[in-house]
C-alpha cells in the first residue's frame, strides 16, 4: 500500500506536554492537537476507501517534506535565495518533533502504533511560497528493510582515539 498526501498550513512540532495540560492546555498544545486533526483528516481522504479496513499491521516506511512560507519581512535577496532553495530552514521547529507530530497524529488511523515505522525515508524541511507538509507513506517488508541496510555496504571500522595523559 502506499499513499501520498498533503496538509496544508503551518506545521506544528510536537510540544512536551504535561499533567496540567489535559485540564488547562497552553496555546502550543491547543494548536498541535488542531494540526493533528487536520493530519488525520487528510489521511482519511487519501486512503483507497475499499482498501481501508482500519489500521494496519504491517511496517511502514514514513517520508515527510515539510514547508514553511518565507517571512514577508526579509529582503528581496534573502526570500530569492530562500525560495531557490539556497537557504536551508535552520530554525525552530526542528524535523525530529515535525516527525513526531505526524507520526503520533497518524496513530490508530494508518498504523497501530508508530513503532510500525521501520524506515525513515527522505525527510526534509524547507522554505515555500505556502506553508504545509506532503506526507507519503509506504508498507515494507522485512527483505525491503535488510536490503535498505545493506546498501550502503559494510561500515568501515572506526578508528580509536587515545587520550594523551
Amino acid at each position: 500500500m502506499e499513499v501520498t498526501f498533503t496538509v496544508d498550513g503551518l506545521p506544528i512540532a510536537k510540544p512536551r506536554m504535561t499533567q496540567r495540560d489535559r485540564f488547562l492546555p497552553r496555546k502550543c498544545v491547543s494548536q498541535y492537537w488542531a494540526w493533528a486533526e487536520q493530519v488525520r483528516l487528510a489521511a482519511r481522504q487519501a486512503m483507497p476507501g475499499q482498501l481501508y479496513d482500519g489500521p494496519s499491521d504491517h511496517p511502514f516506511m514514513l517520508s515527510c517534506n515539510f514547508r514553511f512560507e518565507i517571512p514577508a519581512s526579509w529582503s528581496k535577496a534573502k526570500r530569492y535565495r530562500a525560495s531557490n532553495e539556497r537557504l536551508a530552514h535552520t530554525q525552530r521547529p526542528d524535523l525530529k518533533n515535525l516527525l513526531a507530530s505526524i507520526e503520533d497524529a497518524l496513530n490508530k488511523i494508518i498504523w497501530r502504533d508508530d513503532s510500525q515505522i521501520v524506515v525513515l525515508g527522505r525527510s526534509t524541511k524547507s522554505w515555500a511560497a505556502t506553508s504545509g507538509v506532503t506526507v507519503h507513506l509506504e508498507t515494507v517488508t522485512p527483505a525491503d528493510v535488510f536490503l535498505s541496510s545493506q546498501k550502503d555496504g559494510p561500515r568501515a571500522p572506526t578508528a580509536r582515539v587515545r587520550r594523551v595523559k
